[in-house]
């Protein structure tokens, strides 16, 4: 006797989605952006930075792929070296705005916290000065 699921799974018509490319690429601009903000929330919505970051590098990888895939298909050379360089430029360009980012928050948390220690002065831990014991 076959259980509830084996039927289920018997019965199910489980490709019955296709899936059609029709033009291949978002026409409207508005679209655009709005498709970009939310690929972008999603990737925020991972909390674990590394897991992010390997979301984004397969999706970017997937991205990088349909486009060299499509060029081909109609018949547009492409420079894969010249490409890939203009990308990783692009990426290192982000890499040094975020540094700089990160260095400038830095400097600026370092500033607070010493300007709330210099109004502070009676807390914390002092050494006293004196003469070492050799």
């Amino acid at each position: 006797k076959q259980s509830r699921l084996t039927k289920k799974m018997k019965n199910a018509n489980l490709s019955g989605k296709i899936f059609k490319v029709g033009n291949g690429y978002i026409s409207d601009l508005d679209s655009c952006k709005s498709f970009s903000e939310i690929e972008q929330l999603f990737l925020s919505s991972l909390s674990d930075p590394h897991e992010q970051a390997s979301v984004r590098f397969h999706m970017q990888k997937q991205w990088r792929e349909m486009f060299s895939s499509f060029c081909v298909s109609i018949g547009q050379a492409l420079d894969a070296d010249a490409w890939l360089s203009s990308v990783e430029e692009m990426e290192k360009r982000e890499s040094v705005a975020k540094d700089a980012a990160r260095m400038a928050r830095r400097k600026l948390m370092m500033g607070i916290a010493l300007n709330q220690d210099t109004q502070n002065p009676d807390q914390g831990v002092f050494i006293e000065r004196g003469t070492t014991h050799e």
